[in-house]
């Protein structure tokens, strides 16, 4: 759409958030502190070509804006991001880089440049930051040149690598440091859940381990889908801090370690969030990609903004991996309804119980001594009550109540309850609730209320408090008395009659069962958001293991 012998600033317009700069690799006379500047008549000569300056300097742009699309569609206020960097970021699209061996995650292919903020006394006793600039450097994606001599490919095209580095930008601009103290950063992480739910790679059945390499277009051996038996355990022997010297040069080399035990954790957090959701189109599966793309998006967002939560690392930065599982555990918790944005239907209190079940399947809460090697899953909760569902076996000593990553569709709900769990007579209008504890404490007073509510296949359920406005749901009356646990033996409740109710209409209809306690209360009671609703039903009920769901056909 540009005329020709147009020449635009490669400057984010109006905000000026971001930037693309020059570079003296492509002009020796380039101004590196001035806007790279993007020649209509240039770009159209070259046909755009991907091996040219001008689509690489694009691309930088590009990769930018959507940093930035995502924290305006998330409703972050970038200022609280950016607490410790200068905007605009300066995005350089050809910079120089070291060399390295490569092939084992050292070679420098892209940075991020930044000086910690430092302290200046104002007028008053109060000290404020001089903040200073974040630039990210990209380098080359192959050193080749095409048969017309055009230039090599610039790294900057890869979002993956992007958003590697972002991880860094997030970190400094949110804590004024480059890495957290037990993790290189969180950029592996994000280069995997922002680009899973559009890759083919996520649902090629002939190879399925490429979905877990992070940088499938590189050779270096990064994955987010490590197994905690080989040692990829927050308590197991490639994270424990404890066994490693650090005057040992290959200290730098564990932080990429601990970096894929942190991306497995997170990844799979966004999987049981909806990522691994199917749909059916002509009587075939395929992947469902807007359900992929709202977990995908509401997992960055809960990292974006536990970075924002940290502070500063002079104050107090997360030291530990329970540290910042409690962080997302806290920004899920205090998360409204979105009613618009890249979060529109989300609401907190959802992820709450997943993200620590991610971290703990990764080897977290082991209660290991800190030299020991625990290479295998940690432990849940004291108290974690959960209703039986048909999700796969989780690994370990601890496979059932957990979160395994399933589809959250509605063909072939594996998330639903078992028929044992939630067993109904229909013959003789009854249901019989069994509930078991992950944990080992003995429980008092375990709390059943079951809901109904009739279904329509065409429209998605939402939960709403029953005797809340436009609430579909009803209570099955009267609840069972409350039971106690003496230890991890399930418990079965009374039966629940539904004789002379909305029930006996013949009709299909969701049952929803909420056991609860004190020491473990279902988010559906209490102050959490998503407790009144309304909250999407199948990320309710996937999202907390108190929680049981049937569909029952009365028809």
């Amino acid at each position: 759409g540009l005329g020709a012998g147009v020449q635009i600033p490669l400057l984010e317009y109006p905000h000026g958030r971001f930037a693309v700069m020059q570079s003296r690799l492509v002009d020796e006379g380039a101004d590196p502190d001035s806007y790279f500047v993007w020649d209509s008549s240039a770009a159209a000569q070259s046909d755009q070509h991907c091996r040219t300056h001008a689509f690489a300097a694009a691309s930088a742009y590009r990769q930018a804006a959507e940093l930035f699309r995502k924290i305006d569609g998330f409703g972050l206020d970038h200022k609280e991001i950016f607490k410790f960097a200068e905007l605009p970021l300066r995005m350089r699209f050809r910079s120089a880089m070291l060399q390295g061996p490569g092939r084992d995650g050292r070679v420098v292919n892209a940075q991020v440049d930044f000086s910690r903020p430092q302290s200046q006394q104002s007028g008053n006793p109060i000290t404020i930051p001089v903040l200073e600039p974040l630039e990210v450097h990209f380098g080359l994606a192959d050193l080749l040149r095409s048969s017309s001599n055009r230039e090599p490919i610039g790294l900057a095209v890869d979002p993956r690598w992007s958003w590697h580095e972002f991880g860094h930008v997030l970190l400094a601009a949110a804590t004024g440091h480059l890495e957290l103290p037990f993790v290189h950063s969180v950029g592996d992480a994000l280069a995997a859940i922002v680009n899973d739910p559009l890759s083919s790679l996520a649902t090629d059945a002939k190879r399925p381990k490429w979905r877990g390499a992070t940088y499938p277009w590189a050779r270096i051996n990064r994955r987010h889908d490590r197994e905690v038996s080989e040692g990829w355990s927050w308590s197991g022997s490639m994270h424990r801090q404890e066994r490693f010297d650090p005057t040992n040069s290959n200290l730098r080399h564990k932080g990429y370690d601990s970096e894929q035990i942190l991306s497995t954790s997170l990844f799979r957090l966004y999987r049981a969030l909806g990522g691994d959701t199917v749909k059916v189109v002509h009587n075939q599966q395929v992947a469902d990609i807007a359900a992929r793309r709202s977990a995908a998006d509401y997992t960055v967002y809960l990292i974006m903004r536990a970075l924002m939560s940290l502070g500063s690392v002079k104050n107090a930065p997360v030291q530990t991996p329970e540290g910042f599982a409690e962080a997302l555990r806290t920004c899920d918790a205090i998360t409204a309804l979105a009613t618009t944005g890249l979060l529109a239907g989300r609401v907190g209190g959802c992820g709450l119980k997943v993200a620590r079940w991610a971290f703990e399947a990764q080897g977290l809460y082991a209660d290991a001594q800190p030299f020991d090697e625990h290479n295998a899953p940690g432990k849940p909760p004291a108290v974690d009550i959960y209703i039986e569902n048909n999700r796969p076996a989780s690994e370990g000593n601890y496979p059932r109540g957990g979160y395994m990553p399933v589809s959250l569709d509605w063909d072939t709900p594996k998330w639903h309850a078992t028929s044992a769990a939630m067993a109904i007579d229909k013959a003789g209008k009854t249901l019989i609730v069994t509930v078991c504890n992950r944990g080992n404490n003995a429980i008092r007073n375990v709390k059943l209320r079951v809901y109904y509510s009739e279904f329509n296949p065409a429209n998605e359920p939402v939960w709403i408090r029953p005797g809340t406005q436009n609430s579909p749901w009803k209570a099955l009356l009267p609840s069972p008395n409350a039971r106690d646990f003496a230890d991890g033996t399930p418990v079965t409740f009374d039966p629940i009659v539904w004789a002379n109710t909305g029930m006996d209409q013949k009709k299909c209809w969701l049952i929803l069962a909420e056991s609860t306690c004190v020491d473990d209360p279902s988010i559906t009671d209490g102050s959490l958001p998503c407790a009144p609703g309304p909250a999407r039903l199948s990320w309710l009920v996937a999202g907390d293991n108190n929680l049981g769901l049937v569909l029952f056909d009365n028809r």
